[in-house]
């Protein structure tokens, strides 16, 4: 069995969201996947020939290299966002002497990717000690033989020092792991319940509570309830579509309807359409249609050219509303819009605002789907129609929603949001700051925003307000030089005041005040953006989303935000997120990069929170700061999860090891914000509202400070998830991992063993220490395991922690060999065969990388933004 259109391959250059393309298993064969190559990627007749032979593609990155991985931060089981490969990867056939076969590397990332998959070797520590006291090399399955040369002791650990070198033999009777070893030819297969090594301190275990990967996988969609059983595939020739980008399109399609009155709503749209008008970019094609129960073409498509076209766009908008409320009219004819400039609108982009309700909305899904348009949805509101969202999925949009609270500047947010979905980062708006407030007579409104060395270019403070007279505005640079309203492009009718800085400016703090000098309150906006200014310095971005579009009670969600300067993690911001309901209320959480909790990697750049601030149904919206500070935030060159290296090949007598620390550079002070997209919160009827577990702990570690006592520390969890104080916790000790994972065996210590209160938790988020005295023991083991639960006030337990162990100092770690070893160290049984599907698996999945079946890439947003098809092979 084969993939027939298989595959993936994503550029990371082009940061893609695994959202943008539907990729399904049909046939046992993937579909729907799109080859994507970056623009700076030279054209290489080569490249196209590697990429029909077996697939891949990319851009490198200097400090990263061309090693392969996935950008993958989900739990257990959620698919990734893009897997990475260089055109020096594809093209160097050097560089399969480190990472093995190149369509095996593909099966690996896939692994990541597609089923979120974690890897089964050791990544910062390589070996461990097992249960029966042997020296083993990290690995999936025990049955793959090593060898290792002569190794000098750690005498913290006990374990081999980072100087050892070791090597895999090339002759194995093993079949399995693909996500362990992929790169010797034994291997075909992963690891199920049978072959798994559940001892092995290894990602797939700490973050899979010890799953084989077979078992995560039966739970993905492509397998579950035995979906896509084997079948015969006549061909496993893959099908290559061609595809060109052209000029983006656009059109802005807005509600005029009479509930636009309400909450000045349509000056609000104005508003935001006018900042979104003014951060097009030169080329693009704009047009503007209204509705309510008429449609109607504001402006037809004109191209931004200079400021007397922007200035057209902005006069043609809408100043009244009325009568009720028809969205598929408005979509109707902005189709016809969007094709003036070629009769074509495959590519092009909608951006629909709406407060109202249209129960025929669904009548123009099929013309929807038929036209190829990308539509991104705005929320209006709490009455905007529930079904609006389903435009942006069918359609591979992006959907936002704008409350009416007076503090928020969602409105702006959103439009300016759609506008940051185009993948050219040069042409990217960059927003540093966003922030809105009512200020009373004589109040002030005042902050810092700092340009970076990575922007600057065309910088633009933006502000908005709702009374009839401009507040009085004061801008200092980092020279001291104030900007006042004088130096501002005031709009009455807009009610905006608007300070276009062209060029590069100043690098440094930037302060804003703004002074409500009316007699009445006044509801105040500030927006500043800016753009890249050298091509050769990537700006520092920022991507945030839920874990998903919805809550699946009773699991709380996820908030995501990824700060990189291209694929480099951003480590040490301060990340502070705020979500709020259409009901108005906002729930602040700060995002953390600390490998607790939410967060599976500490200083990957990915900051995570759970939340559990249910408060109502309805939709909510998702805001990120970012600030970066001198001397605290780092850039670092740290991969994704990723392909092993081949560990310590012997190249012309002399030793090699691959493994490298990354390099970390400062970013100095930067600001950002970032709204990500809409999500619904479903919260049934009568429903607890403490449902919220504590965390599970993932970051249990134990030490053995002096023989027989042992530290164990711990991120503290909180009462509800990640969030306040648990009531108690359970700590378990036993001496193998059968027993640590029985709910029926009991801990070998008991609480007086115990130095430290487990009854009287911190705060979530601060570190916890224990000391544990296990020379009380009768007999102590080779090995000694550890897992944590934690208790909410109401009893409800977390799940058990990852295991954490020691090898007590008084027993036999002290005598094992650690000199050159040519044997295997643990002999197993072989796996029956008959007993493992092997040819469900390999033979749906990955057949045809034997067979030299090989796959097809990943859809990218920057291809698929105007993609007109030109040849088939």
């Amino acid at each position: 069995m084969c993939l027939t259109a298989l595959l993936v391959c994503c550029l990371v250059c082009l940061n893609i969201s695994a959202s943008l393309a539907r990729v399904t298993l049909k046939s046992n064969g993937y579909e729907g996947l799109v080859i994507g190559i970056h623009e700076d990627v030279e054209e290489s007749e080569e490249l196209m020939t590697k990429i029909k032979a077996d697939i891949r593609i990319d851009i490198a990155d200097p400090l990263m290299g061309d090693g392969p991985y996935t950008f993958q931060f989900g739990q257990c089981g959620v698919q990734g966002e893009f897997i990475h490969f260089t055109p020096e990867f594809i093209l160097n056939d050097d560089l399969q002497s480190y990472f093995g076969a190149r369509e095996r590397v593909l099966v690996h990332e896939w692994g990541h990717y597609r089923w979120g998959l974690f890897d089964e070797y050791g990544v910062d520590k390589k070996f461990y000690i097992s249960s029966k006291g042997n020296l083993e090399l990290i690995r999936c399955n025990l049955d793959i033989a090593w060898n290792m040369k002569t190794c000098r002791k750690d005498n913290e650990t006990g374990l081999p020092d980072h100087s050892c070198y070791y090597w895999y033999d090339n002759v194995q009777t093993s079949s399995s792991s693909v996500m362990s070893q992929q790169y010797l030819t034994s291997i075909i297969s992963f690891c199920d319940a049978t072959s798994h090594n559940t001892e092995a301190p290894n990602f797939q275990n700490r973050f899979c509570n010890h799953k084989s990967t077979w078992e995560v996988m039966m739970k993905s969609e492509d397998f579950i309830n035995n979906t896509n059983s084997p079948a015969t595939v006549t061909s496993t020739l893959p099908t290559f579509i061609y595809l060109y980008t052209s000029k983006p399109v656009f059109c802005l399609v807005l509600d005029t309807s009479a509930s636009m009155n309400k909450e000045n709503r349509l000056n609000r749209l104005r508003q935001a359409v006018e900042a979104y008008i003014m951060q097009m970019q030169s080329g693009d094609k704009i047009g503007i249609v209204t509705f309510n129960s008429i449609p109607h073409i504001q402006s037809n498509l004109v191209e931004i050219r200079n400021k007397n076209s922007r200035l057209k766009l902005l006069h043609s908008l809408p100043n009244t509303a009325e009568r009720g409320t028809v969205i598929c009219s408005g979509i109707q004819l902005a189709l016809k819009v969007v094709a003036q400039d070629d009769g074509d609108t495959r590519g092009d982009e909608l951006v629909l605002m709406t407060d109202g309700k249209d129960e025929r909305i669904s009548m123009c899904f099929k013309a929807i789907r038929k036209s190829q348009v990308v539509i991104h949805t705005i929320a209006l509101g709490s009455s905007a129609d529930k079904n609006l969202e389903k435009l942006s999925t069918i359609t591979n949009g992006k959907r936002f929603f704008a409350s009416d609270n007076v503090q928020s500047n969602s409105v702006i947010d959103s439009f300016i949001s759609s506008a940051s979905q185009r993948e050219e980062v040069k042409l990217k708006p960059i927003q540093l700051e966003s922030t809105s407030t009512m200020l009373v007579m004589n109040d002030w409104l005042n902050g810092t925003v700092y340009v970076d060395r990575t922007v600057g270019t065309n910088t633009a403070f933006s502000i908005s307000w709702r009374n009839q007279e401009p507040p009085n505005i004061h801008i200092t640079n980092p020279k001291g030089i104030t900007y006042g309203i004088n130096d501002f492009v005031v709009d009455e009718s807009f009610k905006t005041a608007r300070l276009q800085l062209q060029g590069q400016r100043e690098v440094g703090a930037w302060h804003y005040s703004v002074h409500n000098n009316n007699t009445s309150e006044d509801q105040v906006s500030i927006t500043v953006t800016s753009h890249r200014w050298d091509p050769s310095i990537v700006p520092i971005t920022v991507d945030v989303h839920m874990d998903g579009d919805k809550n699946s009670w009773p699991q709380p969600m996820i908030a995501y935000a990824t700060v990189r300067q291209k694929y480099r993690p951003v480590i040490g911001a301060k990340v502070l997120a705020q979500i709020e309901d259409e009901h108005g209320s906002v729930v602040s959480l700060e995002l953390l990069d600390n490998g607790a909790g939410s967060d599976l990697l500490k200083d990957d750049g990915i900051y995570t929170r759970y939340f559990t601030n249910f408060s109502k149904t309805g939709r909510c919206n998702l805001k990120v700061f970012v600030k970066g500070e001198e001397g605290f935030s780092k850039i670092s060159s740290r991969r994704g999860f990723g392909s092993e290296f081949i560990p310590s090949k012997e190249k012309d007598g002399e030793w090699r090891n691959v493994s490298s620390a990354p390099t970390l550079t400062s970013t100095g002070d930067f600001s950002r914000t970032q709204s990500g997209e809409s999500f619904m919160i479903s919260i049934p009827p009568g429903a607890s509202i403490d449902i919220f577990p504590p965390n599970r702990i993932i970051d249990l570690n134990a030490n053995e400070r002096k023989v027989g006592l042992v530290e164990l520390t711990w991120t503290a969890p909180g009462d509800d998830a990640d969030s306040g104080q648990a009531s108690r916790y359970r700590l378990k000790v036993s001496t193998t991992m059968p027993e640590l994972l029985d709910v029926s065996a009991k801990s070998i210590i008991t609480k007086e063993d115990i130095e430290g209160n487990l009854q009287s938790p911190s705060p979530a988020g601060y570190l916890e220490r224990v000391l544990v005295n296990i020379s009380k023991a009768e007999s102590l083991p080779e090995v000694m395991y550890f897992a944590m639960w934690a208790y909410d006030q109401t009893n409800l337990e977390s799940e058990m922690s990852n295991m954490a162990r020691v090898y007590p100092l008084s027993i036999s770690k002290a005598e094992v060999n650690f000199t050159s070893r040519r044997e295997r160290t643990v002999i197993v049984p072989k796996i029956d065969k008959n007993k493992f599907p092997l040819k469900i698996i390999f033979g749906i999945a990955f057949g045809c990388f034997i067979l030299a079946c090989i796959l097809v890439g990943l859809v990218t947003a920057f291809v698929c933004r105007k993609s007109k098809p030109s040849t088939v092979v």
